[in-house]
């Protein structure tokens, strides 16, 4: 048995079981958790007129998951928010706004921020309909040559040779 949530559908499994006079142990044996999940789930989630019910379980699940997210520093900080959003208009990668922000707030602790957490924003903001950031960062992202060679799957050493190799001829042809 691994970790898991339980699903709607397993949800009304559990009320229909226990309409049934099921054990707990029956109910979690069909559906393959622990009886204390099943226990567990049964407490957390009665209904004020102390009856179980899946649908209302699973918006009390809901409403526990969505709070027990931290937000991201981009969204906690809006000085940090704002420096990252306009080097992406300008068409800084996540690595090179990175680099950049330790140059420019050497001894801030609160402007400090990895490439993922942008990444991550950025994809966060894309699915909620983001705005002109997501696009800015994707075609930032599309300009950025080890990004392609990285999908290419090559390794690190090939990717450095592609890399200097398209710069230099990129040298030559402003030559």
């Amino acid at each position: 048995m691994g970790y898991g949530h339980l699903t709607i559908n397993e949800r009304e499994v559990i009320l229909k079981m226990r309409s049934q006079q099921a054990t707990l142990s029956k109910i979690g044996k069909k559906l393959g958790y622990n009886k204390g999940t099943i226990s567990r789930e049964l407490s957390r989630n009665i209904s004020s007129t102390g009856e179980y019910k899946p649908h209302l379980a699973q918006r009390y699940y809901n409403k526990r998951r969505d709070g027990s997210k931290h937000p991201y520093r981009l969204e906690q900080y809006g000085r940090l928010r704002r420096y990252v959003c306009n080097k992406l208009k300008q068409y800084f990668s996540p690595e090179q706004i990175v680099g950049r922000i330790e140059i420019d707030y050497p001894d801030d602790p609160q402007m400090r921020i990895s490439c993922l957490t942008i990444y991550s924003w950025i994809q966060r903001d894309k699915k909620a309909g983001g705005g002109a950031t997501a696009k800015d960062a994707k075609s930032t992202a599309a300009r950025t040559l080890g990004v392609r060679y990285l999908r290419e799957g090559r390794s690190v050493s090939v990717r450095k040779l592609l890399i200097t190799e398209k710069n230099l001829a990129i040298g030559k042809a402003i030559l």
